[in-house]
């Protein structure tokens, strides 16, 4: 009997430190299950860390999208995962809303770069480079909706941007306007101070035309005088001579008083009917003529027509 209990005792026995043993084994590897999953998970949230520090280094705001983009999808795709570890979830949504925060602020920064204080200051020039960079920004964040802005924040930015474009646009507009008025002043005057500059060139050539005529003419009236007083007198002396042998002297002395006397009087100014030798007043004719008689007699014309004669006193 004695032998069957101790038997019974050595069974129970060796059965527990078996079972203690496998026990302990399990326990062994479920520690190193948990060891290798507590790994596993240090590891690939420090792949998140890195992902984010390499995401700062770029320096080119489309692959920096593209970066957010990318870090998104692997965490959609983590989070439908079989087991998904919380501190893994919690590591990509950190680093996915640092990566939206630098893009937010780089537009933001940009937004205040290109943001007048007083649209009333400023230039023609400055305000087309803004409104260009404005249309830059706008079309850079249209791919931004939905990824790093939700529709509220993509509504509030963009409408920012917009507001913004149309007030320089109508600003540019306004000088534009200001700047043709003054052009089309500018022009106005200088053509109107051209044509006065041309009026007044044109009168004075008119003016020295008519006084370089009047010079030829009276020049001309002068030599005809002359000419005609030539043959008077030539013709007188001959006449003389053929009659009037024994007055000879006397005949000359009157010819040559007379000659005398309508040279002196061709020396005047004389206005027959409206006609000067002198071109101070009435017209004058290029073919202005005399004919001086033996009383002393002087008729005028021009060309084919006599206007009449002049009688000294």
């Amino acid at each position: 009997m004695k032998s069957k209990k101790k038997s019974l005792m050595i069974a129970v026995c060796g059965l527990l430190i078996i079972g203690g043993i496998v026990y302990k084994v399990d326990a062994n590897k479920k520690a190193e299950a948990e060891r290798i999953r507590v790994e596993q998970v240090n590891k690939k949230i420090k792949d998140i860390e890195l992902t984010f520090i390499s995401f700062e280094e770029l320096k080119d705001s489309d692959r920096k999208l593209e970066s957010l983009k990318k870090l998104i999808k692997d965490y959609n795709s983590y989070e439908k995962s079989d087991e998904p570890d919380s501190k893994i979830l919690k590591s990509y949504e950190d680093a996915i809303k640092k990566e939206k925060d630098v893009l937010k602020k780089i537009n933001t920064d940009s937004l205040k770069s290109i943001t007048s204080k007083d649209v009333s200051k400023e230039g023609k020039d400055e305000l087309n480079s803004k409104i260009k960079s404005l249309e830059s920004l706008k079309q850079e964040i249209s791919g931004q909706e939905n990824v790093v802005y939700s529709e509220k924040e993509f509504k509030e930015i963009n409408d920012s941007i917009v507001n913004l474009i149309k007030n320089y646009t109508d600003k540019v507009k306004e000088i534009e306007k200001k700047e043709a008025e003054e052009k089309a002043k500018k022009e106005k005057e200088a053509k109107e101070k051209a044509e006065k500059e041309a009026e007044l060139q044109y009168q004075a050539q008119l003016q020295e035309e008519y006084q370089s005529n009047q010079v030829n003419q009276n020049q001309a009236y002068s030599e005809q005088t002359s000419n005609n007083e030539n043959s008077y007198s030539q013709g007188g002396s001959q006449s003389n001579n053929q009659t009037i042998t024994s007055n000879q002297e006397s005949t000359n002395s009157n010819s040559s008083a007379t000659s005398n006397q309508n040279q002196g009087n061709s020396n005047q100014a004389h206005d027959w009917n409206g006609w000067s030798n002198d071109g101070a007043e009435g017209p004058i004719a290029d073919d202005l003529w005399a004919d001086y008689g033996e009383d002393g007699k002087v008729t005028i014309g021009a060309g084919d027509e006599e206007f009449g004669g002049w009688q000294p006193n």
